[in-house]
């Protein structure tokens, strides 16, 4: 199996746009994690919408087609920096 690829999922030999978006994604899974322990979580996710488009953008460089979902995270993350906490 070559480098990166997951074996999951997908046709063709080897990881296509889907793993790497997938990957993009996923970056957003540390963030939260630490916003979720201990106290002042919400606090804690300043500038987290910068990190959410980011990761859309990474997305959509992997050759991911755009979708009502992306579309929704990226227009999610424009406005989540300016919620209130």
């Amino acid at each position: 199996m070559a480098d990166g690829a997951s074996g999951t999922g997908g046709a063709g030999a080897g990881p296509g746009p889907g793993a790497s978006a997938a990957r993009a994604l996923e970056a957003l899974v540390p963030a939260l994690r630490f916003a979720l322990k201990g106290a002042g979580g919400a606090a804690r996710l300043a500038k987290f919408g910068a990190t959410v488009r980011a990761a859309v953008e990474r997305a959509r460089s992997f050759g991911v087609s755009d979708s009502p979902g992306l579309r929704g995270l990226d227009a999610e993350g424009e406005g989540f920096d300016e919620l209130p906490p």
